[in-house]
């Protein structure tokens, strides 16, 4: 079953959310996903959160589905001068929800709200050459791959998106 578009929301990171993201960060399945995955304690999830909110080239969003808190994502590394930033972070918490397109939505509305609203001209994103769910969404979207690198052993995958190129 896919879900209709309009189906998922995002909103601001907020303090409440700190242990619930540090949790789903934590899951095997989702930690597992990152290229730095080595599980996160409270007092470090706390201490990024402090800097995090002093931050202006960092937006992380939680993704709601039926007004519940499912997944997150984020725009970083946000160079306004450039008009760029980078997309990730994404991960679908709720494990159950997996399979129901949430994760496609998630990168359309966060790449729709850097283009629209941040006014972004470019938007990159690394990926797992291991992940073809992934690299589906992005190519879907219209993100191309602009090269290949290597990070802690593992294989990445480098893509882009113009604001022009992209497919909602």
């Amino acid at each position: 079953m896919k879900l209709e578009p309009s189906t998922v929301t995002l909103r601001p990171l907020l303090a409440a959310d700190i242990e619930m993201l540090r949790k789903w960060r934590n899951s095997e399945p989702i930690r597992n996903s990152f290229v730095y995955n080595s599980e996160i304690t409270a007092e470090q999830q706390a201490l990024w959160f402090e800097k995090y909110e002093k931050d202006d080239t960092d937006r992380m969003f939680i993704a709601l589905y039926e007004d519940i808190p499912v997944g997150a994502s984020a725009l970083y590394n946000i160079d306004k001068q450039k008009g760029q930033a980078e997309f990730g972070r994404l991960m679908l918490g709720d494990l159950s929800k997996r399979g129901l397109g949430l994760g496609k939505q998630i990168t359309s509305l966060t790449t729709n709200l850097g283009f629209q609203e941040m006014k972004l001209n470019r938007i990159y994103l690394e990926v797992f050459e291991e992940n073809p769910y992934a690299l589906k969404i992005y190519e879907d979207l219209g993100y191309k791959i602009t090269g290949h690198s290597i990070k802690n052993d593992k294989k990445i995958i480098n893509m882009e998106i113009m604001a022009e190129n992209f497919k909602q």
